[in-house]
């Protein structure tokens, strides 16, 4: 969808993404027992104009599709826009973004040699399946910063518009 709307012309007027542009519209739906389905409809038709209401997933601005349109194109063109993509939106609370990594700690099921009692932690990590790990005991996750060496329960969310940061 990002190639249609980039294609169109359309990109956030607040931060100029197009990968994420939510548009209202009229769409026709399948009745089914288990609520609707459009791939099910003749036709599969949906219809929009420039009144439309309209909203950015990365920024949350909110306008219509007319001011969508109305979006000039970047200095630089399509690679700006790639640039922009790319451009970090977390970082630690005290503003790094490299090396960030998150932990949860949870409950693994080895399998046990039936004969010596032993449990099996040769086994790669990647060999286990989903009935190894106890979602039940999946702890919440927490963050670590290398620059800092510390660690911390959330990441920070940059503002793309002013550039400072805000709690996420």
């Amino acid at each position: 969808m990002a190639t249609t709307l980039g294609a169109l012309g359309m990109r956030c007027p607040n931060c100029g993404r197009a990968e994420a542009l939510d548009v209202e519209a009229l769409v026709w739906v399948r009745l089914t027992l288990y609520g609707t389905d459009p791939s099910l409809c003749q036709g599969d038709s949906h219809q929009w104009d420039e009144t439309n209401a309209a909203r950015c997933g990365v920024c949350c601005w909110e306008g219509t599709i007319r001011e969508l349109q109305e979006v000039q194109p970047r200095e630089g063109g399509d690679d700006a826009l790639s640039n922009a993509s790319s451009m970090p939106r977390f970082s630690c609370p005290a503003g790094h973004v490299e090396g960030l990594r998150e932990s949860h700690q949870l409950h693994v099921w080895y399998p046990v040699d039936a004969v010596t009692g032993e449990a099996d932690y040769t086994v790669d990590l990647s060999d286990l399946g989903p009935s190894d790990v106890d979602e039940e005991v999946v702890s919440d996750c927490y963050f670590y910063c290398p620059t800092c060496n510390d660690s911390f329960p959330e990441l920070v969310e940059i503002s793309a518009a002013s550039g400072k940061q805000s709690m996420g």
